[in-house]
């Protein structure tokens, strides 16, 4: 078994798990935004997540980078949907890390776009040291803008997803399922 030494990858799969949400701060004597109605958000996805193990030939992988990231799956808010996003690469040298992603939510009603930011709420964690083994992510994501319907939506979700991982040897490539919950508000404004 070659040791494991990136989490981060676990980031890969869900920089596309969801948001947690905007805060906007309106200046003393400005105009205040429209009031937003709030929604509670929950949904259930399940997919496949692309890895490629990189760094020197026959040893264990120094970085990890993201070659695919989609789900399929359902919500209260936008009923069937699916999942999809990116992870940068990420080093492959811990068990846990913090990552950031872009990620997509998207329905016949529109599309919610949303980031995670690098930060201490962020954390993908290998339960072993060594391959195969599975892989817990979890984070905020943070819905920064949308289409369709959503156009103007924001808010903040709380994601935490599962996969395992087979081999870590630099140059492998692996599909691995994953599957996903993601709660969390929404906010429209009007």
């Amino acid at each position: 078994m070659r040791e494991l030494r990136f989490a981060k990858i676990a980031a890969s799969v869900f920089a596309l798990s969801l948001p947690l949400g905007l805060i906007l701060a309106t200046p003393s004597g400005a105009a205040k935004a429209p009031a937003a109605s709030a929604t509670s958000f929950k949904g259930s996805y399940t997919g496949t997540l692309g890895l490629l193990m990189n760094g020197s030939s026959g040893s264990s992988a120094t970085t990890v980078s993201t070659t695919s990231l989609s789900g399929k799956g359902t919500s209260t808010k936008l009923g069937a949907s699916t999942i999809s996003g990116t992870v940068p690469s990420v080093s492959a040298t811990s068990q846990c890390t913090s990552f950031s992603a872009k990620g997509f939510i998207s329905s016949p009603k529109g599309r919610l776009n949303v980031v995670v930011m690098a930060s201490s709420k962020q954390s993908a964690c290998a339960a072993a040291t060594s391959t195969p083994t599975s892989v817990i992510v979890k984070g905020i994501a943070t819905v920064i803008s949308g289409t369709g319907v959503y156009a103007r939506t924001s808010g903040t979700l709380s994601f935490s997803a599962t996969f395992n991982v087979n081999d870590n040897t630099a140059g492998s490539t692996e599909n691995d399922s994953f599957s996903a919950t993601i709660t969390g508000t929404l906010h429209t404004s009007k």
